[in-house]
């Protein structure tokens, strides 16, 4: 059985697209930890040697950083990398805005068809699928990922489509329906 929709792309679908990639992403997960680690570690360390040096205006100054970058910089650093995002999407979208994709699902393959060009990708190179609570994240062996929206199929029949693809292939469709950028 054949399931077919007109897919309009909207910004958010992108955004959510990268951010859901960037949330799972080992290297990203280490350097936001790094960096924020370091700014810890670096207005602690100016903490402990104006202590040494008995002065107290700044060493209570940087105890307050210390503070500050402990509760807020998770933060700070959440908005700064949905901001970077923000604005690759932005760029990426452009390109994009006018396009309507008709993606096919069946059994063997997921066929998206536009006036840019046809791409066929075979069930069996698919990796992992996530359902979030707006779209499906497809990742493909080649490292991509396919977003398709939920609200450009109709009722159930992309999350019946879906489930069809991951018994034949054996795939475990992975829920994350609350998932959101943190």
């Amino acid at each position: 059985m054949v399931e077919a929709a007109i897919v309009h792309y909207a910004e958010d679908d992108l955004l959510n697209c990268q951010l859901f990639t960037a949330s799972k992403s080992k290297n990203i997960k280490r350097n936001r930890r790094k960096t924020w680690l370091i700014l810890l570690g670096c207005s602690l360390v100016c903490a402990i040697v104006f202590y040494i040096n008995d002065n107290t205006f700044f060493f209570y100054y940087c105890v307050i950083v210390c503070i500050a970058v402990l509760l807020f910089y998770p933060l700070y650093q959440k908005h700064l990398y949905r901001r970077h995002f923000k604005k690759f999407v932005k760029e990426r979208f452009e390109s994009i805005k006018d396009v309507e994709y008709r993606i096919e699902l069946n059994e063997d393959n997921i066929i998206s068809d536009s006036r840019i060009g046809k791409v066929i990708i075979n069930s069996s190179e698919i990796n992992e699928v996530t359902e979030t609570r707006d779209c499906f994240f497809i990742k493909i062996s080649s490292g991509d990922t396919l977003t398709l929206p939920k609200r450009c199929f109709a009722g159930k029949s992309l999350s019946q489509a879906i489930s069809r693809i991951s018994q034949k292939h054996k795939l475990s469709v992975n829920n994350e329906l609350n998932w959101e950028w943190k």
